[in-house]
Formats: structure tokens, C-alpha cells, sequence
């Protein structure tokens, strides 16, 4: 009979405490990135992926042909 009323108040002390430690959702939104700023990085992407095919193609390996292909897409959106 203990058992159970100590169950029973265990049930009740635990369910209080959980209500007690709710916490409020936030929700982020998300801002769609700019039409502007997206038209610009889709050249330059092709960029990239064409000066790196390009440095592959004449004898770089790929982590000079990373580099070249990185600094030519930062010379495109001008980063």
C-alpha cells in the first residue's frame, strides 16, 4: 500500500515539474536570399566549375586546381 501512494505522489510531483519547465518556442524565418545576390552566384559558380575543369585539364592537381578555381570564383562576386 506505501508503494503505491508513494507512486502515486511521485506521478503527481513529476507531472507538476514538467509542466513548470515549459518553454516557449521561437520560430526563425528564414529570408529568401535576394534576386540580385542569387543571379550573381550562378555565373559564378559556372565559373568555378569550368576554371577548375580547366587547371585539371592542364596538369594541376586537385588541390591547385581548388585554389585557382576559388580565387577565380571570389575575383566573380567580388569576395
Amino acid at each position: 500500500m506505501q508503494k503505491m501512494i508513494f507512486s502515486a505522489v511521485a506521478l503527481v510531483a513529476f507531472s507538476f515539474a514538467g509542466m513548470a519547465n515549459e518553454i516557449e518556442e521561437k520560430k526563425i524565418e528564414l529570408k529568401p536570399i535576394e534576386k540580385e545576390y542569387a543571379t550573381i552566384l550562378k555565373p559564378c559558380y559556372a565559373v568555378y566549375l569550368d576554371t577548375y575543369q580547366s587547371a585539371i585539364d592542364n596538369g594541376a592537381n586537385e588541390t591547385q586546381a581548388g585554389n585557382v578555381a576559388w580565387a577565380a570564383y571570389s575575383s566573380c562576386t567580388g569576395l
